[in-house]
């Protein structure tokens, strides 16, 4: 075999030019397999008193300039056989491999044997030829992407050792036996060891979050045009949610900790063609992508395909046109404030990532359960008059612009807070973005006012309170000022009938307890007296800890008799 090589400009560290080191890749290679390898140097000039060719060129410049075929063979013919021992030991000329060439004495004289290499030694090498890639985030291995913007996973060692071919332009060469370290165990060991990363990101965050690796750069702040017009595509019910959508395109984007952003959800009092849709799905667009997902999906598949390659760069979960008269989603409601997404990762097992994502839902009629409502910051549409392109034109600008609106997401981000006196459960979020809009209190308010509007649980305990009420004034007790204890079994019966729902006791009395902890029941409090029994207590509003607790509920009911008050 005869290699000849193209000659690089040399470079000023002294190393082998890219055009050398191929070579010796390529020799290194067929060391062992070919009868016998030669690495020609062609001489240049190719024609004694010509002028000498500038790097780069070829061996068809070569010819071109003058080479004959002649001179070429004469070449050949005083080129000794290559040997790798030759040529100085270094990464680059070598590449990646798990053995090292040794010369050892023999019976008939000096051969050569491979000697595995430590596997330290072998992952230094990748570490010298790829920059200190792989990196990693968890137990998965990635790279940038050769050529074009992005990263991509290496799941397997199949992958890790097609990346090392490409990025050191020869494929690594592994010897099998006793000592040699195999694919899957150096595939493990930079597992282990290689730079990790707590997430990588496609796009920038505003501030930055510790421990993420960013592909792209940090653009400057933009002027907000961009942002305004995309804004003004849309039709806000008022001026607040304008600054709420704007709100609801900036959040994806906002460096805040894992468990720290509120659902968006989008709504009309004026049904369907609004725009609601295309708002979540722009949001979404601007993000690099959002996640589908359907109501009461299972949990599990859903942080699976948050933790897929697909799926672990999306910052936005959307449940479209969602249909419920109350929506009560434990699982979503728990996964909207973790710090961390933990489920099953295809090829590693257990995986995580933060939760920096931002849920968003399009419903009409929006009822939700308590602690979705408290979960959720609520923007209206009004009808608009939209033309038939307006949906396709509003994603092709959010495409065509996408540089200027991130700048302009940024720049809000930077830009200076205006000050809140009050916050809620999400004071991170209203400190960096409600902040930063235009009247921050007012959307603080409208914001309040509408998750107490939406809430139906808040409602129905409302309707549950008023209910006993009425038993009791009914059965002759005074609810301004009375004292009543009521016994679990009347608490369970009058809860049914309330609710249009039968319960056993222990339901009935876990189900006023939570309603009653969390303060939507302000009237009733259970009853820590065991001498009595067990129930609840019904305080007037103008009775206090001095007024005597009335013990005679059961006995009015059977003087009086029980009435189903409607």
């Amino acid at each position: 075999v005869v290699i000849v090589g193209d000659v690089d400009q040399p470079r000023e560290d002294g190393k082998p030019t890219p055009g050398r080191q191929h070579v010796i890749a390529v020799a290194s290679a067929l060391h062992g397999v070919a009868n016998s390898v030669r690495v020609v140097e062609l001489p240049n000039p190719p024609v004694a008193g010509s002028p000498a060719l500038t790097p780069k060129w070829d061996i068809s410049d070569w010819i071109t300039a003058g080479g004959t075929r002649e001179v070429f063979d004469a070449t050949i013919a005083a080129t000794p056989i290559w040997n790798p021992a030759d040529e100085p030991v270094s990464p680059a000329t070598i590449g990646v491999q798990n053995f090292k060439w040794i010369v050892v004495e023999t019976e008939g004289g000096e051969a050569e044997k491979p000697e595995p290499l430590p596997i330290v030694a072998i992952a230094n090498t990748i570490a010298e030829l790829t920059d200190n890639w792989p990196r990693r985030v968890g137990a998965s291995l990635f790279v940038p992407n050769a050529g074009r913007a992005g990263i991509s996973w290496l799941p397997d060692a199949d992958s890790l050792f097609g990346y090392l071919g490409q990025a050191t332009r020869c494929p690594p060469r592994f010897k099998a036996g006793d000592g040699f370290h195999t694919k899957r165990e150096l595939f493990s060991f930079l597992i282990r060891t290689v730079t990790d990363y707590v997430a990588v990101e496609a796009l920038p965050h505003e501030p930055l979050l510790p421990g993420h690796f960013y592909v792209s750069e940090h653009p400057p702040s933009g002027d907000g045009d961009a942002l305004r017009s995309l804004v003004s595509r849309f039709s806000p019910e008022t001026e607040i949610d304008a600054d709420l959508i704007l709100a609801a395109f900036v959040t994806p984007f906002w460096g805040g900790t894992g468990g720290t952003r509120p659902a968006i959800c989008i709504t009309s009092d004026a049904g369907k063609g609004c725009g609601k849709s295309t708002l979540a799905a722009c949001v979404g667009q601007l993000a690099g992508g959002a996640l589908d997902v359907s109501a009461n999906e299972d949990i599990a598949a859903i942080k699976a395909r948050l933790l897929s390659p697909e799926g672990v760069s999306k910052r936005v979960v959307w449940l479209d046109n969602v249909k419920s008269h109350r929506l009560s989603w434990a699982e979503l409601e728990s996964l909207i404030t973790s710090p961390t997404i933990s489920g099953k990762r295809m090829y590693v097992g257990e995986g995580q990532r933060p939760n920096a994502l931002t849920f968003i839902l399009t419903m009409n009629g929006v009822s939700l359960s308590t602690d979705m409502a408290q979960r959720s910051v609520i923007i209206k549409l009004r009808r608009p008059d939209y033309s038939g392109t307006w949906a396709d034109e509003t994603r092709q600008f959010v495409e065509s612009h996408r540089q200027e609106l991130i700048a302009d997401v940024l720049g809000f981000l930077r830009s200076t807070t205006n000050a809140l006196t009050k916050f809620s459960r999400w004071g991170d979020w209203e400190r960096d973005i409600l902040s930063r809009l235009p009247e921050p209190s007012e959307a603080q308010a409208i914001i309040r006012e509408r998750q107490v509007g939406v809430d139906v649980d808040g409602e129905e305990s409302l309707l549950i309170e008023e209910f006993f009420s009425q038993q009791l004034v009914s059965l002759g007790y005074d609810t301004k000022c009375n004292r009543v204890f009521i016994p679990s079994r009347v608490a369970a019966r009058w809860l049914g009938w309330a609710t249009n729902e039968r319960m056993t006791v222990a339901k009935a009395s876990r189900t006023l307890k939570q309603r009653i902890t969390e303060g939507q029941i302000r009237r009733l409090l259970e009853c820590g007296r065991r001498d009595i029994g067990r129930g609840f207590e019904f305080w007037g509003d103008d009775s206090t800890g001095e007024t005597k607790m009335r013990l005679d509920l059961e006995d009015q009911i059977k003087t009086l008799g029980e009435r189903h008050v409607e």
